[in-house]
């Protein structure tokens, strides 16, 4: 009886003591997933992109679709591919090689202090005329600066976003220097949208009574302006700096 006593005792305590030494089960760690931020690379286009036609108009590194208005083909030493940007310091202006008639375009710009530029569509070089005589024109300007200086009145239809002297969108005075804004272009079958930072600024059509009378009662030369519709796209220099990157193109 004390035998069995005994070996019962030593059972006991072993089981005890092999319990006390059992490591601890660690709590099942709940493993939170983040969801993988897809950053947007600069001057790039997807492959979604591209099945939807998108085209890159500038690389982040050289000019090679692009020249000079009027140059004979050259390229203007105002313009240069710098740092991932166009970059335009002076008064030529910048053409894409190819002419384009139903699209959408897209691009970002950054205006200095009393920047005055813009993006021209339906272009044709003409000898002996400025740019801004053949091309519609979708006016990029500090708004800030020159409304505070010129005033409202002044500035009417020559605002960022406007078709210049023709029409005008919402006034924006916040659009200033230093800054990345997008804007966006779109002609079809004659219809012409103007958007600033996804928001529509102006529309009208080319072929409306409406716009024939404005062109009758306009200042741009009736024998050039908007004659024809496939022309470049392009770029105006107008002394201060300005800067252009991720743009893209697409016809319609």
């Amino acid at each position: 009886m004390q035998f069995k006593s005994l070996c019962l005792f030593i059972i006991s305590t072993f089981l005890t003591f092999a319990c006390q030494n059992q490591p601890e089960k660690k709590a099942t760690e709940k493993v939170i997933k983040k969801p993988i931020e897809v950053v947007a690379l600069t001057n790039s286009i997807t492959e979604k992109e591209i099945k939807d036609g998108w085209q890159l108009l500038f690389d982040g590194r050289s000019l090679d679709k692009w020249k000079g208005y009027n140059l004979n083909g050259k390229l203007p030493k105002t313009w240069q591919a710098r740092a991932g940007e166009i970059v335009g310091h002076g008064t030529d202006n910048l053409i894409t090689k190819e002419q384009y008639d139903d699209f959408e375009l897209i691009l970002e710009f950054n205006l200095t202090e009393a920047a005055n530029s813009g993006i021209f569509y339906f272009v044709k070089e003409i000898e002996g005329q400025p740019i801004y005589q053949s091309a519609p024109e979708y006016q990029l300007v500090d708004n800030q600066t020159y409304l505070n200086t010129q005033g409202a009145d002044f500035m009417h239809k020559h605002l960022t976003g406007d078709a210049f002297n023709l029409y005008d969108g919402i006034i924006n005075p916040a659009i200033g220097k230093g800054k990345w804004y997008k804007a966006r272009i779109k002609v079809e079958k004659g219809h012409v949208e103007h958007w600033l930072n996804g928001k529509l600024c102006i529309e009208y059509d080319w072929n409306s009574p409406e716009w024939k009378e404005l062109m009758a009662n306009s200042n741009f030369n009736q024998a050039y302006f908007a004659t024809s519709p496939k022309g470049h796209i392009g770029l105006q220099g107008w002394g201060n700096d300005i800067r252009f990157r991720n743009l893209k193109i697409r016809k319609l």
